[in-house]
């Protein structure tokens, strides 16, 4: 069922979001000494009204910037899933995980209709919006 696969997906975001969270926060202790972001820090509101890099820890609160994925293309994803596994039932969860495993080699038709048959975010879409 597909909450099962919202439970894993979910399960596997926090895992994510842990490391990158930790990783970055320890990065941003040492990372205005280094590399300061003068243009993100002249454009960056707080860091202008504190006169600090808009990276330095510092303050009421540090900045955080986790890009390691995009919530577009985990919402694209979910929404594939839901269409094409359980929706429509034109494959099943067992072929999809063994297509991803093999990184859909030997599976392209099953990769260009998971690309272009399910809806994608921002298109207006109420089934993925």
């Amino acid at each position: 069922e597909f909450e099962e696969v919202l439970e894993g997906w979910t399960r596997q975001m926090q895992s994510l979001l842990t490391l990158l969270v930790r990783t970055v926060n320890l990065g941003r202790y040492k990372d205005p000494h280094f590399y300061g972001r003068p243009l993100l820090s002249g454009i960056t509101e707080p860091a202008v009204e504190r006169g600090i890099d808009a990276v330095n820890p510092e303050g009421e609160r540090g900045y955080c910037w986790i890009t390691g994925f995009s919530w577009v293309v985990n919402a694209d994803s979910l929404a594939a899933v839901i269409k094409l596994v359980f929706d429509d039932l034109n494959y099943t969860m067992v072929l999809l995980i063994t297509a991803l495993d093999s990184y859909w080699d030997g599976y392209e038709q099953m990769r260009l209709d998971f690309v272009n048959k399910a809806p994608k975010w921002g298109n207006d879409d109420d089934y993925v919006d």
